[in-house]
């Protein structure tokens, strides 16, 4: 089943991606390869071929993997496979985007995460990723396994995202040619607002943050340098 095409269109024309004095709002447009149980290569395919003919103000699309359809466990997302989706993107041309929860969901495992950074950037299609925790356990963020965006294991023990995972993903993403890292986490219950961004940049050691946020209450991003002088990226 193709994608859903007017959304894309819409985000294109309002509001614009260019701000009054020039400056580029919209780096990134990650789109999916929907829907759950039912997506198929050759339909990525079609709707890829019509999205590239639009007018994107210049940002760069990316397919987000999310956990692909698995039989025997329920899905989050439940899309298409990243091999589905790496193949797809390299005859299209554009990038994958990582999510590392969502890879960890998909194998119920943290090494599946570091296996989608080194496939991707092995293929060489891989544009960035961004740091979610997940993990096998009910928290306060949600059921186990929940596509919920859990911090670091620091801030939540039962998170498989911990700093050897964040750091050995940061460095295979680097090396095999990502343009940007991130974070979007939850952040603990009674976290004081200010302080929430910093939850975010903790989960990136070692990179300079170029643009931290707190988008809504309990939730930051952060966007990082991808080593020397990277140009910043957006992400929404």
């Amino acid at each position: 089943m193709p994608l859903s095409t007017s959304p894309a269109r819409c985000a294109t024309t309002s509001p614009p991606c260019v701000s009054g004095t020039g400056r580029q709002l919209v780096a990134r447009v990650q789109l999916h390869s929907a829907p759950t149980r039912l997506a198929q290569a050759d339909a990525l395919k079609r709707s890829l071929a019509e999205v590239a003919t639009w007018d994107w103000c210049g940002a760069t699309l990316v397919i987000e993997h999310c956990d692909k359809y698995v039989p025997e466990q329920n899905p989050e997302k439940g899309f298409l496979s990243l091999e589905s989706e790496i193949d797809v993107v390299s005859e299209a041309g554009i990038g994958i985007h990582l999510n590392w929860g969502r890879s960890a969901v998909e194998g119920r495992s943290a090494d599946t995460a570091y296996e989608h950074v080194l496939e991707a950037g092995k293929r060489g299609v891989l544009d960035g990723i961004i740091f979610s925790g997940a993990g096998p356990e009910e928290t306060q963020y949600g059921y186990s396994w929940i596509d919920g965006h859990l911090p670091a294991q620091a801030d939540e023990p039962t998170s498989l995202m911990d700093e050897v995972e964040i750091a050995r993903c940061a460095q295979g993403a680097i090396a095999g040619g990502a343009k940007y890292l991130g974070a979007k986490v939850c952040v603990p219950k009674g976290c004081v607002p200010r302080a929430a961004p910093g939850h975010a940049h903790q989960h990136l050691p070692g990179l300079r943050p170029r643009r931290i946020i707190a988008p809504q209450p309990g939730r930051a991003l952060a966007f990082c340098e991808r080593g020397g002088g990277a140009r910043r990226e957006a992400h929404t």
